[in-house]
């Protein structure tokens, strides 16, 4: 399908054309001449002219000149039978103006020629340079619409005066240049035999045709952007599906308490694209106690998931059950090794701490460590002491090493939970480090357990995005204390109020 001007004659064609014309000028131009001797010789000139000059439309150099010389040699030979001899003067002045108008249309010509392939090598340099800009758009970003609409302004006005990309089921993602199209080409965005968009170029009356070589950079165009709508749809999904099974491996809500606030934050790695192995959960046993924990599975994805799930409700049941965290875990460990093959082998840490609301407003509490960084409470003079004692990791090993230690939280005193991608951020002055982390939480004051969440939290995303971040703080309520400070004597110094008079 020709997408410039029509069929042109090729240059075999044209050469003997050429001949004919030159033997009909040398004919009627004698009997012209030999009816009107008065005539002046512009009349043969003309005449002789004319063929070269056709030839000279199609014909090479070599050719052109053989023309010219046959259309001089033959109106002499003719004329000259005729009795009309032309002088050697004449001749030659009619040799020279055949050639000189020939060669220099024939230079014009070469001309036009040598500024088309001009043209057309910037064109080809300009399609390779769009191809290569488009192929790093699309492979540098999932936001697809976005994407394609960088690619029609990379294509107008460097390659076409218009670029429209349309996909099925969305608005239109882009449309650059305006006015009458002279010359367009529309090419579908197929993926697996399925139409899902279509791209257009086209030019402005008075541009250039397109042709052939852009209608290959648009089905090339096509087919890249199919791939790339394919990937970020994939990416898409997966990133969904990991979202959900994550939001599913965390409590929808911190459970509300009377003595102590709660607060949690969890990021993944990489924006959410795998099911990370990180987690918090925290939940009521009765009688003012509370499990709180912050744990870290080996490894991402879905089989990490399947050892999480597992640790959630396990640990529920085994905490009605054995009353220390040691033992808690302990039980967990036995667990996870009895359904190591499901569990595809994976072990992991546990920061569990048991904790219990006295009536002075205090929390009595209790750590063990699976194998877990230890956590940090900040105290109400403003240190920051960290509490528990390193055992065994779980899930890795039968015979494990779990020690209890009891602390108390003071009303405003807050206990930070966290895994190992808070203290592993790391930067261009190196690692956060658990002395970052605790100088971080001392910054915070006597901030709530949201505040301080969301302090240590902002800080690590000031760094490079790592590994997953877990984070879970508790704090003994102020609140608490001070209600309870009014109503708790109330009772006993009445009663002894009355007793002693």
């Amino acid at each position: 399908m020709p997408y410039g001007g029509g069929r042109a004659l090729d240059r075999s064609t044209s050469f003997w054309l050429a001949l004919c014309g030159v033997w009909l000028v040398a004919v009627v131009g004698a009997d012209t001449l030999l009816d009107r001797p008065d005539e002046p010789p512009v009349v043969l000139v003309g005449l002789l002219v004319g063929a070269p000059l056709l030839a000279s439309i199609r014909l090479n150099a070599r050719r052109t000149a053989l023309v010219a010389l046959i259309a001089i040699v033959t109106a002499n030979v003719l004329w000259r039978a005729n009795g009309m001899p032309i002088g050697t003067d004449s001749t030659a002045r009619f040799a020279a103006l055949v050639c000189g108008c020939a060669f220099g249309i024939l230079a014009a010509r070469r001309r036009e020629q040598l500024q088309a392939l001009s043209e057309e090598l910037r064109l080809n340099a300009a399609r390779a340079e769009f191809l290569a800009e488009a192929t790093t758009l699309l492979v540098s970003s999932l936001d697809y619409r976005a994407t394609l609409a960088q690619v029609a302004r990379a294509a107008v006005p460097a390659l076409v005066d218009r670029c429209v990309i349309d996909l099925a089921g969305d608005a239109r993602v882009a449309d650059l240049g305006a006015g009458a199209a002279a010359s367009a080409i529309t090419v579908p965005i197929v993926w697996q035999e399925r139409e899902i968009g279509t791209i257009g170029f086209s030019t402005r009356p008075g541009s250039r045709r397109l042709t052939e070589d852009d209608h290959t950079v648009a089905v090339d165009l096509a087919a890249r952007a199919a791939r790339a709508i394919e990937h970020a749809r994939i990416n898409a999904e997966r990133d969904h599906i990991a979202r959900t099974l994550q939001a599913s491996l965390l409590p929808p809500a911190l459970p509300q308490a009377p003595g102590l606030e709660l607060a949690a934050r969890y990021r993944p790695a990489r924006g959410g694209a795998d099911v990370g192995g990180d987690f918090y959960d925290c939940f009521p046993l009765g009688d003012g106690e509370w499990v709180a924990l912050v744990g870290d599975v080996q490894g991402k994805g879905v089989e990490a998931a399947t050892v999480t799930s597992l640790i959630h409700h396990s640990l529920r049941t085994i905490a009605m059950q054995e009353h220390s965290p040691a033992g808690m875990l302990a039980r967990l460990n036995e667990v996870v090794l009895r359904r190591r093959e499901g569990c595809h082998n994976r072990f992991c840490t546990l920061a569990l701490v048991k904790l219990r609301e006295r009536p002075d407003g205090a929390l009595d509490a209790c750590v063990a460590l699976g194998g877990h960084p230890q956590p940090l409470v900040r105290r109400a003079n403003g240190a920051v002491d960290p509490v528990g004692i390193h055992g065994t990791l779980i899930g890795a090993i039968p015979d494990v090493h779990l020690h209890d230690v009891d602390f108390v939280l003071a009303p405003g005193e807050t206990l930070l939970l966290f895994s190992d991608g808070v203290t592993e951020a790391r930067g261009d002055e190196g690692m956060l480090g658990e002395a970052g982390l605790a100088a971080l939480l001392a910054g915070v004051g006597g901030g709530t357990a949201e505040q301080t969440c969301e302090f240590v939290d902002l800080a690590v995303r000031s760094y490079p995005p790592g590994d997953d971040v877990a984070l879970l703080a508790v704090r003994a309520r102020v609140e608490s204390a001070a209600w309870r400070s009014k109503q708790a004597p109330s009772g006993p110094r009445s009663s002894a109020s009355k007793a002693s008079s």
